[in-house]
């Protein structure tokens, strides 16, 4: 059985460019409605435990302008360059407005910059917070 108060389910690029039917990689995927399909069942999945103590993080790709983590890339990596995907600041990069409808109950994980949840971010603190709230 899931031990909620010690799982944490973790959104990884819940953003516009990709969710939102005008995102800029919408184009890129074989078959748009499954990315459609994904975002229904990952809500459905965040409906079903909204009011249980699951944690719930959100870790968005937020890319510098210089896509200096996307150094040496290919495959959909060097599109999301190409095509100026999740650059910081960009209402592409922001997440999409279906997480924002669960208000606090989603945790962003912020100061990440590139692909690593756990490099320079706050991911660490805030597990540590909920851990601690949890006792």
């Amino acid at each position: 059985m899931l031990d909620l108060e010690s799982t944490a389910l973790i959104l990884v690029g819940y953003q516009n460019d990709y969710f939102a039917a005008n995102g800029i990689l919408r184009g890129v995927v074989e078959e748009a409605d499954r990315v459609d399909r994904t975002l229904d069942h990952t809500l459905d999945l965040l409906n079903h435990y909204a009011l249980s103590k699951l944690t719930i993080i959100s870790t968005p790709i937020i890319l510098k302008p210089d896509y200096r983590a996307l150094a040496n890339s290919v495959g959909i990596l060097d599109t999301i360059k190409q095509v100026g995907a999740f650059k910081v600041g960009s209402v592409g990069a922001d997440s999409t407005t279906e997480l924002l409808a669960f208000g606090d109950r989603i945790t962003y994980v912020s100061g990440k910059v590139g692909f690593n949840a756990f490099s320079s971010s706050n991911l660490e603190d805030v597990l540590k917070e909920r851990k601690a709230l949890a006792a």
